[in-house]
């Protein structure tokens, strides 16, 4: 009888907390290309009121067209700086979710994230140099985003 009386006591809540901080991950990616089998370069800065931080751990959960997810792992290229790259080999966006942890300049831990994404489909290297991306030629290698990618 107590523990249903606690229950009705209790109220169901969701809370959501926005707030700001001098510490920062900033990512970035570049491609090799937009054809399936590009490499996608990806780099990470872990700052602290715009410093660099060394003392960090670097991953990402890369998650493919197909829906297969692998762990990445980040190097330190220099001091707050991570690297890390992968073959983008389907067509389709490959999600890049990025996470940090760090210890602040007091030696508190933090974490933060970031997710980027990368595209590549069949035709896409042509379409960037000829500058016909979404002009609608209505060929084979016409499918961009949002349609069957690359039949």
């Amino acid at each position: 009888i107590a523990a249903r009386a606690d229950r009705r006591r209790s109220l169901p809540y969701s809370l959501l907390v926005h707030s700001y901080s001098n510490h920062a991950l900033r990512a970035e990616i570049s491609q090799s290309g937009f054809e399936p089998g590009a490499t996608v370069f990806a780099t990470a800065t872990l700052t602290q009121s715009g410093m660099p931080l060394d003392d960090g751990n670097v991953w990402a959960e890369l998650t493919r067209p197909d829906g297969l997810r692998h762990e990445l792992h980040f190097d330190r290229s220099e001091p707050g700086r991570y690297t890390a790259r992968f073959v983008a080999d389907a067509p389709g966006v490959h999600r890049l979710r990025i996470r940090a942890s760090a210890r602040s300049r007091l030696g508190l831990p933090f974490t933060r994230e970031s997710t980027l994404t990368a595209v590549v489909w069949r035709g896409g290297d042509r379409d960037a140099q000829q500058g016909t991306y979404g002009q609608g030629s209505g060929g084979r290698d016409d499918c961009h985003c949002g349609q069957e990618l690359c039949r």
